[in-house]
């Protein structure tokens, strides 16, 4: 829902505000929802960590500077497998992969 949101965001520009912050809204609330399921997937490793990945990058396109702090360090903690060391260190720039639908 957040990526249709956020291409209708870009599609209808020229449409009321009301619309925009709508669907504006509803992608904040759909974030925190996303965020919020953290914890019940990590009870699910492995299978919910390719899931909780995905939504981590689509919940990014949020423009909430808290929230996306938030992401990045729960998708480090995501890439150190049960709890050692990380090889790979997620960076904003590879969280930004839907960065021609942002808002």
């Amino acid at each position: 829902m957040i990526l249709i949101n956020s291409a209708l965001m870009l599609i209808s520009r020229r449409e009321s505000d009301t619309v925009l912050h709508l669907l504006e809204g509803n992608n904040l609330r759909l974030a925190r929802q996303i965020c919020q399921s953290y914890n019940c997937s990590r009870n699910f490793c492995p299978v919910g960590n390719p899931a909780t990945d995905f939504a981590f990058r689509v919940a990014y396109l949020v423009p909430d500077e808290g929230m996306r702090e938030w992401i990045l360090k729960k998708m480090n903690e995501m890439a150190r497998p049960l709890g050692g060391g990380c090889e790979h260190v997620v960076k904003a720039a590879e969280l930004e992969c839907f960065d021609y639908l942002k808002y």
